[in-house]
């Protein structure tokens, strides 16, 4: 039979359809076929792909005077740090699916040298998970802790440029402490300080600042000055 396939650059045979697809893809089958490391890509991108609109992950950590984590992810000691009670139900509310896998609770990160073995098609929504709870090593000052939550669980959804973010309401009874960065500067404080006293849920929290220590490199904690 003769079949024509209307194509960008005009009509097809089948025959030449099927040319340009064996250009095109016959490189990848091989690649994908003889090549290990290409194969462990496309097993991990394949695993990726399928879950990374299906699980959203609440980072923490147990480093708390980290100078690193300071300056990494609170803008080099102007940000401030948020401590949570660990025992509270909002980390230990698990809700198991069909994975086994208790999203909802608290959950300590892997450190390893290797990666997560996987295959492209036999990697199970576990061996998904166990590959998104497992970092290298490099990382292990860190000492990060994960939430993972199935993100159609969220209770509010955003479209921020041009991205879906998926909020989950987070309770402030399960909230103890706020530490200013060091370098903050006195309007930031001021805002941070009016902000948890406005809250009669959050009367109970604690407001610190953090200081760098003067013999060693380090950080310490202390009441915020009665100014604020």
């Amino acid at each position: 039979m003769y079949r024509q396939f209307v194509l960008a650059g005009g009509e097809k045979t089948y025959e030449e359809f099927r040319k340009i697809q064996n250009t095109y893809n016959q490189p990848s089958m091989d690649r994908l076929k003889y090549d290990l490391t290409y194969q462990k890509q496309a097993a991990t991108n394949y695993a990726f792909n399928n879950w990374d609109t299906k699980v959203g992950i609440l980072s923490l950590s147990a480093a708390e005077k980290n100078l690193l984590m300071w300056a990494h992810y609170a803008d080099s000691h102007r940000g401030i740090l948020i401590e949570f009670d660990s025992e509270h139900l909002f980390f230990n509310a698990a809700n198991r699916t069909d994975a086994e896998f208790d999203f909802g609770m608290l959950t300590e990160v892997l450190y390893s040298k290797d990666r997560p073995k996987n295959h492209v098609e036999k990697t199970s929504p576990l061996e998904i998970i166990l590959m998104l709870k497992t970092k290298s090593i490099e990382w292990i000052e860190e000492q990060e802790w994960r939430v993972y939550q199935l993100l159609e669980n969220r209770d509010e959804e955003k479209i921020m440029r041009s991205e879906t973010v998926h909020l989950f309401k987070l309770p402030p009874d399960c909230i103890k402490r706020v530490v200013v960065g060091c370098n903050m500067d006195l309007l930031n404080r001021k805002k941070v300080v009016d902000v948890v006293r406005a809250n009669q849920k959050l009367q109970n929290v604690k407001i610190e600042q953090s200081v760098l220590g003067l013999d060693s490199f380090s950080l310490d904690y202390e009441p915020l000055p009665h100014i604020y």
